[in-house]
């Protein structure tokens, strides 16, 4: 993996949104930077799956008394 790949991996790993990482590489555009520069691994995935279930344990509108949801990755394995 390149500087510029790893760079932008490590932004999106640190949670830095997509728009900002973009502008920081220079990109004409966000979907330049989605398409070719981020890598998403199985932790970033992970963790997006995580923060979905923190939400939804969290949200106002969920009774207490609700089952859990849990929410898993559809593919686990890392994007290459």
């Amino acid at each position: 993996m390149s500087a510029g790949h790893t760079y932008c991996t490590d932004l999106a790993r640190s949670g830095v949104p997509l728009v900002t990482a973009s502008r920081l590489m220079g990109h004409s555009s966000v979907e330049l930077t989605a398409k070719i520069y981020t890598h998403v691994d199985q932790s970033m995935t992970l963790g997006a799956a995580a923060q979905l279930n923190a939400f939804y344990r969290t949200a106002a509108d969920t009774p207490t008394d609700a089952p859990e949801t849990v929410i898993t990755p559809r593919n686990p394995n890392p994007i290459p």
